[in-house]
């Protein structure tokens, strides 16, 4: 039986790797005249279709229901190892695998804004064009975390290291995340007994 949990924990897998990609490639013009995309997207869509009718996740160009049904394959992914590994299953296996699913959608937002950031202070650093709608477009995507650095340092900053300040906030983060918090998680609900 161990067995097959495995093989549905890989094959729940690769199909998020398939789900992704087909995301990814949608973003680049041309990607639909690809023989991979084409079946890449006769794969994804009939499961990525059961989350449009979620309309809250979609909000004007953003579309986050493929994110939520990245998480709901992964869930599954990962309760399959879970059987794997234990044998079993019990509440703690369950809570811990939502928790950390949870920690992890955060903790990749915190990753695609360090990212941004990132991006951001280097333009500026450079002395390369900084200004346009491409960088007013970033700079509005980054207000809610410069306005939390505001919150702890002077307002006086210039912006190029309020970017760095968030750039090494958002890094500590992620790293105590990954450190300190998943293994207390980890410890505390795979010690609950039923």
């Amino acid at each position: 039986m161990t067995f097959i949990f495995q093989i549905l924990h890989v094959l729940i897998i690769a199909y998020i790797f398939i789900i992704s990609m087909r995301i990814l490639l949608g973003w680049f013009p041309g990607a639909q005249y690809n023989k991979l995309y084409e079946i890449m997207v006769r794969m994804a869509t009939p499961y990525l279709d059961l989350f449009k009718g979620i309309r809250f996740l979609r909000q004007g160009p953003f579309d986050f229901t493929p994110f939520v049904g990245i998480m709901v394959l992964y869930f599954f992914a990962e309760l399959f190892r879970y059987l794997a590994f234990y044998q079993m299953i019990t509440i703690g296996i369950v809570l811990l695998i939502i928790v950390m699913i949870i920690i992890s959608a955060v903790n990749l937002f915190l990753l695609v804004f360090l990212i941004i950031a990132g991006i951001r202070f280097f333009s500026l650093y450079s002395h390369s064009k900084s200004r346009g709608l491409l960088w007013d477009n970033i700079d509005l995507i980054l207000q809610p975390v410069i306005r939390i650095v505001l919150r702890f340092f002077s307002t006086k900053l210039p912006y190029r290291n309020l970017l760095l300040i968030a750039c090494i906030s958002l890094g500590a983060v992620l790293i105590a995340s990954h450190f300190l918090l998943v293994p207390f998680i980890q410890a505390l609900f795979l010690n609950i007994p039923f």
